[in-house]
């Protein structure tokens, strides 16, 4: 009876237990970052009053007989799940998701926490302010680099913290180039009132007056142009670069600061260069190449692409300087003999040759030719057999030839022949096969027959026959007459182009051509023309020519630098490539492949400009150094743009923080960088940690040791200007409550009955 009664008070201890964890639960429902629990039960130890016995063969097996004596709390289980977050407004206060905890350190002592409501105090150390526990991660180095490989320490950002000012020294390009950019073919300028076309040429631009390669429009000089392309479309421009053969430049403006912050503009033109490169391109920029291409450069210095002609040809008669050009209907194949020119033509026929006495080869055509044979050095002529023919061998071991009609039926072989020699004696023949008796000649003696490969190609020299071969039609392609009357015959790589000079013949050479600026189709000697390589997928990059410069088709004469006075009255020198060997400057050239990708800029040297100060700016030189790396040429719009490194000092204005916890700082100076990133920490058994007080956590033996890293290490988030709720679900913690209380009654009411049965009992020995 009164294990009943304690088993009552056992239910009614852990349901009263349970209800304290639902109320602690419902009590922090608005506890940032709060972590709801639960509890279990567990049946406490049974008395058994009788085992277990096994079956027998006669009789059953029966159960054990046990008593249970009540139950005990199994556990309290912290439930690690998320909860949704809250906006808050504040940039510095955190949501978590996932499993992880923001980490705390007091000293040595480190703690955990899911409440992300956290601030900066005075000193800079980003804390959780209802208990000053600092926040752990990594901070940044003055030129804002995180090693999160370290161990996490305070993270702290200054008060009025500052950015030193840094010279710019990396140029770096990235986007596209657009492969279908149109060429430059032709340009008009206006130049200023003070000045003639010419003058205004001679200061900023190349070519001449009626046909100008390049000019600088450059608001002083010339104010104004007309640009043609290929394609017959016009623009008018009033400031900028042009040259023909190049595409309209694109116009980038790279922002630069000196050493003491100081804030600089440069521009740098980038345009399509489908021409030759220059002899110091690297092998990687010579492969680029995909075709060549034939020039012609005028008394102006003009330059056209000219091609080889098929209807005029030129030669140069002796004694004249100046070709005289011919058309292609006055031309004929020819061959030179000895310095001889004797006009070709093609030759239909099938030539044999042989050498002569003098071992000059000679020839004959095959009407000249027949079968022959060489019977120990002497050649006989041959003809076709078509008669039966027999062979024997005489006594002396020779092989003689009859006719069909020559032998007789061998009476004592069946089918067998014999012929008659030497005054009736019988010899067997043997039939020769027609393969083997194609041809027949006589060597003054007696018929010989021969097979077909016997035989040999001959002519009749004087009475002799004389051994020939057949020349191969390709090196018998044309012929002509020498100066003894003969034929001769030749390869077509022996031909030569000529005309008839006054009865002489003279050799001539295909002449180019070229279309002028005025329409007009021009005609020049193969002396007069360069063929080069011709890149498809070049660009060159050069610093824009300021006021009253000339532009790269300059040549020597264009200084790749620009001299600018600055707001403050002082001077900015920035110069592109700078050679000290060959004292001047050098453009620079970018590279694609059939693909579109980058593949070089065409030297070992990376291009950089070099930037000087002087009339009262005291910084010190600095080098930007160009990357082209990022840059793809495709049939797209144009989208490339300088991004610079380098910065004016500044003083730290505002914080904030990313998904990956990154503290960036935004500067006075309009920079961003970042000053530290937040450590986050995973347990292997969360729910083993040791609630410390205000949301807090710590290891236990149980919870396993802190995993600690970046938030993007464990694949989590973080929310700014966010906290997260806390996880109490009500409609669960109501539900337990009234399943505890009845659970707490029901316990109860058995201690109730048991008190009753015992005094009931009791009363028995009254």
């Amino acid at each position: 009876m009164m294990r009943s009664l304690f088993s009552g008070v056992s239910g009614i201890k852990v349901h009263q237990t349970r209800m304290d964890v639902i109320g602690n639960n419902i009590a922090n429902i608005n506890t940032i970052g709060f972590k709801s629990s639960r509890t279990t039960f567990s049946d406490m130890l049974s008395q058994v009053q009788r085992s277990a016995s096994a079956p027998t063969e006669g009789l059953g097996g029966v159960n054990p007989r046990q008593i249970g004596l009540g139950v005990d709390v199994e556990s309290i289980d912290l439930i690690f799940t998320d909860s949704s977050p809250q906006q808050t407004g504040k940039n510095t206060d955190l949501a978590l998701s996932g499993n992880g905890l923001f980490v705390l350190r007091e000293g040595s002592q480190s703690y955990y926490t899911r409440n992300g409501a956290f601030m900066f105090d005075e000193q800079g150390y980003y804390v959780m302010p209802g208990n000053g526990l600092r926040v752990q991660g990594w901070n940044a180095t003055s030129d804002g680099v995180i090693n999160t490989n370290g161990t996490a320490t305070d993270v702290v950002v200054e008060v009025g913290k500052t950015m030193e000012a840094t010279a710019t020294t990396s140029i770096q390009y990235s986007g596209n180039f657009n492969k279908e950019s149109l060429l430059i073919d032709k340009i008009s300028f206006v130049s200023a009132s003070n000045l003639s076309n010419q003058e205004a040429l001679n200061k900023v631009g190349t070519g001449t007056t009626d046909n100008p390669q390049s000019i600088n429009v450059d608001g002083v000089n010339v104010l104004a142009a007309t640009i043609t392309m290929k394609d017959g479309s016009t623009m008018n421009v009033t400031s900028g670069y042009y040259e023909v053969g190049k595409s309209v430049p694109i116009t980038t403006l790279a922002t630069v600061y000196d050493s003491l912050g100081g804030r600089h503009e440069v521009t740098v033109l980038i345009d399509k260069d489908p021409t030759t490169a220059d002899s110091s391109a690297n092998t990687l920029a010579q492969n680029t190449s995909n075709r060549t291409g034939t020039f012609y450069t005028d008394v102006n210095g003009i330059e056209y692409q000219a091609t080889q002609s098929t209807d005029t040809y030129y030669y140069t008669a002796d004694g004249a300087t100046e070709p005289t050009f011919v058309s292609a209907d006055a031309v004929v194949k020819g061959v030179s003999d000895n310095g001889t020119i004797y006009p070709a033509t093609a030759n239909t026929d099938t030539v044999y040759s042989y050498p002569d006495a003098n071992n000059k080869t000679q020839y004959v055509t095959s009407d000249a030719v027949v079968k022959g044979v060489n019977d120990n050095g002497t050649i006989y002529q041959a003809t076709a057999n078509t008669a039966t023919i027999y062979s024997y061998e005489n006594p002396a071991g020779t092989i003689h030839y009859v006719t069909a009609d020559q032998v007789v039926p061998n009476t004592e072989v069946e089918s067998g022949y014999v012929v008659e020699i030497d005054g009736g004696r019988q010899v067997e023949a043997t039939l020769v096969s027609a393969e083997d008796a194609a041809y027949v000649y006589n060597n003054g003696t007696e018929d010989i027959y021969v097979s077909e490969s016997a035989t040999i190609n001959a002519t009749d020299v004087n009475g002799t026959l004389t051994e020939v071969e057949e020349v191969a039609a390709e090196d018998a392609a044309y012929r002509y007459t020498d100066g003894d009357g003969d034929f001769q015959y030749v390869a077509e790589s022996a031909v030569i182009d000529a005309t008839n000079v006054d009865g002489t013949y003279t050799p001539v050479t295909a002449a180019y051509t070229y279309t002028d600026s005025d329409g007009n189709v021009q005609y020049v000697t193969s002396d007069d023309v360069t063929t080069r390589n011709v890149y498809d997928n070049r660009w060159r990059i050069y610093l824009a020519p300021g006021v009253g410069m000339k532009g790269p088709a300059a040549g020597s004469d264009f200084v790749n630098q620009i001299v600018s006075t600055e707001s403050d009255g002082s001077t900015m020198t920035a110069t592109m490539n700078y050679d000290s060997e060959a004292g001047g400057t050098e453009v620079s050239y970018v590279y694609f492949d059939d693909k579109g990708q980058f593949v070089t800029n065409g030297r070992s040297q990376d291009a950089q400009i070099t930037f000087t100060y002087s009339d009262g700016n005291g910084a010190g030189e600095n080098v930007g150094v160009i990357d082209f790396t990022g840059l793809t040429q495709y049939a797209n719009s144009t989208t490339s743009f300088p991004i610079t490194n380098g910065n004016s000092a500044g003083i730290l204005q505002s914080l904030a923080i990313d998904g990956n916890g990154i503290i960036s700082g935004t500067y006075t100076n309009g920079l961003v960088r970042a000053e530290a990133q937040i450590a986050v920490a995973q347990f292997n058994n969360a729910s083993g940690l040791t609630k410390a007080g205000t949301t807090i956590y710590q290891e236990s033996n149980n919870s396993g040791l802190a995993n600690v890293k970046t938030i993007g290490d464990f694949g989590l988030s973080v929310i700014s200007s966010a906290l997260e709720m806390s996880n109490v679900d009500l409609a669960t913690e109501f539900s337990d409550m009234i399943i505890t209380q009845r659970g707490f009654q029901a316990n109860s009411k058995v201690t109730t009955v048991s008190d009753e049965m015992l005094e009931t009992l009791v009363n028995m020995k009254r």
